[in-house]
């Protein structure tokens, strides 16, 4: 059996699967949950094409058609997005958008699915659990 899986940007889950992210938050989703029969003509064209490099441009256009023509997340969450990309911490952030802390927390797990906090801690070691995975593969 074969599986094609992706990991989605903080704030893709509304848009593509109709849920906030929190409600997707440390599980694993079938795409058959959320897109029910329409996951079968999805399987279909991806068993059609050979390459890997061709199933990922099949599913990237599925993705891609099912994005709303608008949508956008708060800009103060994309704000909060990027500033803890850059090294930031919550306290600051929160300073510098004008909302309180716990809408913050709020908005931002429902657009992310992890409070603000959380996502910080997986930036600061996303590096070093790459390099682990990079270092245990040539070894």
């Amino acid at each position: 059996m074969e599986a094609e899986h992706a990991v989605l940007q903080p704030t893709a889950s509304l848009p593509l699967l109709g849920v906030p992210a929190a409600a997707l938050a440390d599980r694993h989703a079938a795409l058959a949950d959320r897109w029910g029969s329409d996951i079968e003509s999805i399987r279909d064209r991806l068993r059609e094409v050979a390459s890997p490099h061709g199933r990922l441009a099949v599913f990237e256009g599925t993705l891609a058609a099912r994005l709303p023509s608008v949508y956008g997340v708060h800009p103060a969450v994309a704000y909060a997005v990027a500033r803890f990309e850059a090294g930031a911490d919550v306290r600051t952030v929160v300073a510098e958008i004008g909302y309180s802390h716990r809408w913050l927390l709020t908005a931002f797990r429902d657009a992310v699915g992890l409070p603000p906090e959380a996502y910080s801690r997986v930036l600061r070691i996303q590096p070093c659990a790459t390099h682990a995975t990079c270092a245990a593969r040539i070894s």
